[in-house]
């Protein structure tokens, strides 16, 4: 006896609520339902996941983590600025914020300050208690109008950062830093150091540029 057979080939594929209905057009013009598939068929849906990056930061910093891109970081609290650039060095994280500029041998990426700042250095550095500022002279080559954010310093002022014993006590902005120079750091009764003579300064990794995660 003869068997009619009906060759059927693939028509057209929808997709409702997930499941793939398959259906086929026989030779003759009649369709039929050949299957329901779930998954993707090799018809995959690109999503863009937005990336995120690791920023390591010291205890003052934590007010400035606003400078940053909120959806595109992950803020890792660290106890010092020195313990941040180690976890950059160590490849931890992808970004440090710290309060001070780092020294050559603690990093050797450049830093972008972020907000102008001053700082209280001298050659010979160490930590003073904020309530012993305005008993002592503080050299300077800043504008005099520098008075005004400092009102308990003593300031000498003097025409040139060159000017400027480098043994006695000074404020400079952060911009004229150099490792020739040691911080002295102003700290409250509680130990911790006043955040006036810090300022938001960001070290990332080689492979990051600094405008992927500044607002």
């Amino acid at each position: 006896m003869n068997k009619k057979y009906l060759i059927y080939v693939l028509g057209t594929v929808s997709v409702i609520s997930g499941l793939y209905l398959v259906t086929s057009t026989a030779m003759g013009g009649s369709t039929r339902l050949t299957g329901l598939v779930t998954g993707s068929m090799g018809l995959e849906e690109e999503s863009e996941q937005l990336e995120t990056y690791k920023i390591g930061y010291c205890p003052t910093m934590e007010p400035h983590l606003q400078s940053l891109e909120q959806e595109k970081i992950e803020s890792i609290p660290l106890d010092s600025s020195g313990q941040v650039l180690r976890q950059l060095n160590q490849g931890n994280i992808d970004a440090a914020l710290i309060g001070r500029k780092a020294r050559s041998n603690e990093y050797q990426g450049e830093g972008k300050i972020l907000e102008q700042g001053h700082t209280l250095v001298s050659s010979q550095g160490g930590v003073i208690p904020t309530d012993d500022l305005d008993e002592i002279t503080v050299n300077t080559y800043l504008d005099g109008e520098i008075q005004e954010e400092y009102p308990e310093l003593n300031f000498r002022f003097q025409e040139k950062l060159e000017d400027i014993n480098k043994d006695d006590l000074m404020l400079i902005d952060w911009e004229d830093w150099n490792e020739e120079l040691e911080l002295v750091i102003p700290l409250h009764t509680d130990s911790s150091k006043d955040e006036r003579f810090r300022t938001p300064i960001l070290y990332t990794q080689e492979d990051l540029d600094e405008d992927q995660i500044l607002k």
